[in-house]
């Protein structure tokens, strides 16, 4: 390739930052996804992407700001059900209904913050559990909205007709692009955000409150948006998890879902955006494969111990793993039959010059080289 050449994507890469290329990537990838996989396997990549978005919440919650949540599956189940009754007693299009309860997740977010400015640790984590444990007794003491247990059933996507997806296959691909477009542009909303000033100031408040109220952070006004931005994603990830498998019922948002999110989070890599990725997909198949080997109570005590194991092998998160695996390949030594060009070593000597490695020579002295050396 030409210098002039290298030059062009050398400004082409400095005008579009990479984290833009990357979105843009993945929705080439959710577009032409659904027609390479199974349909079973396009529901449960659908529940994934759902569940990879409340985790980049809860993630930022908990991996960047410090903040112990374990009632967080009440903020999936708001989404759910604030969409899941708009669309089946008020007969609302499902996008404008998702819109409302992430809008309604936000504000309630805002109102759990209020015991976070004063708790924290051990202390906090008991207030969002007595937050998870009341949401699904609301959910059945208001039967009339929500039809209590019996649930509300048939809440699948409608593809629009200009999108001609038709059956129950179209509903499946236009649900996989809905929220595989939402977890892309979630996941570049939430990079930007922790590569900025407010990121900044989350990871301060997480490693010290004081040093950050010191620095001028206000304490109260991060933790207050880090729990509303929380709750909205979650909503956001809980709305487009109903949406993938049509029924909606409290059982599905108790504390056992809130403390395998958190379970998810921490094993996917806490504070790291492809951590929340692999732990939606954690929270998803784990449960379904250990489910295909075993059944009943046994089939909980394998999904421990394979929680167990994977806290063992990866103590910073499947993400960690990743990350030292492919440094160590980086140090493995080259293929057979490939020998590697040695650098080019300097010498201060030589006057910053490069030695040439196979010769031993070194290029020959310039003129004003040679001559200070005679004057010398």
């Amino acid at each position: 390739m030409s210098s002039a050449g290298g030059r062009v994507i050398a400004a082409a890469r400095r005008r579009v930052p990479w984290s833009l290329s990357a979105a843009v990537l993945g929705l080439v990838i959710v577009y032409y996804l659904p027609y390479a996989v199974l349909s079973f396997h396009l529901v449960l990549l659908t529940s994934a992407a759902g569940a990879a978005i409340a985790i980049m919440g809860l993630n930022l919650l908990f991996g960047y700001t410090g903040q112990i949540s374990v009632g967080h599956a009440a903020f999936l189940g708001l989404g759910g059900y604030g969409a899941g009754v708009l669309v089946w007693k008020y007969h609302w299009y499902y996008l404008p209904a998702i819109i409302v309860s992430v809008v309604l997740a936000f504000v309630v977010g805002l109102a759990v913050s209020a015991p976070a400015l004063r708790l924290r640790g051990l202390y906090l984590a008991l207030v969002t559990l007595a937050v998870g444990a009341i949401f699904p007794g609301l959910l059945r003491r208001f039967a009339d909205l929500t039809n209590g247990d019996n649930g509300i059933f048939n809440l699948q996507w409608q593809p629009p007709a200009w999108a001609g997806l038709y059956g129950l296959e179209g509903q499946q691909i236009w649900g996989f692009w809905i929220s595989g477009g939402c977890l892309v542009i979630a996941g570049l909303l939430v990079h930007n955000m922790v590569r900025s000033r407010i990121g900044r100031s989350l990871l301060a408040v997480r490693d010290h409150e004081i040093a950050a109220a010191a620095a001028g952070i206000r304490i109260s006004t991060v933790k207050a948006l880090t729990f509303a931005v929380a709750g909205a994603l979650g909503a956001l990830g809980g709305a487009l998890m109903v949406a993938s498998i049509g029924v909606i019922s409290p059982s599905q948002f108790g504390l056992e879902q809130s403390i395998e999110l958190l379970v998810a989070t921490v094993v996917g890599g806490a504070a790291t955006l492809r951590g929340s990725i692999i732990g939606g997909a954690v929270y998803v198949y784990l449960p379904y494969y250990t489910s295909q080997f075993v059944s009943g109570p046994i089939a909980g005590v394998v999904f421990g111990g394979a929680i167990i194991v994977a806290v063992f092998v990866a103590p910073d998160g499947l993400d960690g793993l990743l990350v030292r695996i492919t440094r160590l390949a980086g140090r493995l030594p080259p293929p057979v039959g490939r020998r590697p060009k040695p650098p080019a070593v300097r010498d201060s000597a030589l006057d910053g010059r490069e030695v040439e490695p196979d010769s031993g020579r070194t290029p020959a002295r310039s003129t004003d080289t040679q001559t200070a050396a005679v004057r010398s």
